[in-house]
């Protein structure tokens, strides 16, 4: 682990002493819950807390794959594996963590993992991780489908979202290489972002196989 995870140095002992003297308390508590009560350590502390408790709750899942694929291991690449360690520390999200985990066991495996896809994941969220697979499984067999069709997708997957957080999604889809617009010249607009017009990219199914630990 890096030796500061937060990134905040300084900067956690003035928020300190702001939290000593002003009336921010409510929303450290709000922002931090049970960790705000010891706040006197440094904010900087509660954040590596945190990000430690992200990376061993992810580690814990690839032990798992990595029992469950009876893999020995090889030597991991040190700059991925600190590149890793440093973003997927940020993922609370228990499906997302799923993903960095299975990341991690691709690279194990053998598995050689450009830095572009710890660069990909980082920037998805949970909703753009379940937008690409609908997309996928939809196109599997051509079918058309909508941007109504998709926000009900993501309902039955618990994720409740109007269309232009799905326009978003989708935005971001195609800025990370996911996805290509195929029937548009250029780059589309906002108002263009229409999952009828975009299908995912060979990069994108790649970057599913290992990532959904399908690979």
């Amino acid at each position: 682990m890096a030796q500061d995870l937060t990134g905040l140095g300084e900067a956690s002992k003035a928020i300190v002493e702001l939290y000593k003297e002003s009336g921010i308390k409510e929303i450290i508590k709000t922002l931090f819950g049970p960790a705000a009560k010891e706040f006197g350590s440094a904010l900087g502390d509660i954040v590596k807390n945190w990000r430690e408790e992200n990376v061993y709750k992810i580690l814990q899942k690839a032990q798992k794959r990595m029992e469950e694929k009876q893999i020995s291991g090889n030597d991991v690449d040190k700059k991925f594996l600190l590149k890793w360690t440093e973003e997927a520390s940020f993922e609370s999200n228990e499906s997302m963590q799923e993903k960095w985990a299975n990341l991690l066991i691709s690279a194990l495996a053998g598995v050689s993992i450009h830095p572009k896809y710890v660069e990909t994941l980082r920037l998805l969220d949970v909703t753009d991780a379940n937008v690409l697979e609908i997309i996928r499984d939809y196109r599997k067999t051509n079918n058309r489908i909508t941007n109504d069709e998709v926000i009900i997708k993501l309902k039955q997957k618990g994720i409740d979202v109007p269309d232009e957080i799905l326009r978003d999604s989708l935005s971001n889809l195609v800025t990370r290489d996911l996805c290509d617009v195929t029937t548009l010249q250029g780059k589309p607009t906002y108002n263009e972002m229409n999952v009828e017009n975009i299908r995912i990219s060979h990069f994108g199914n790649k970057f599913l196989n290992i990532v959904n630990g399908e690979s």
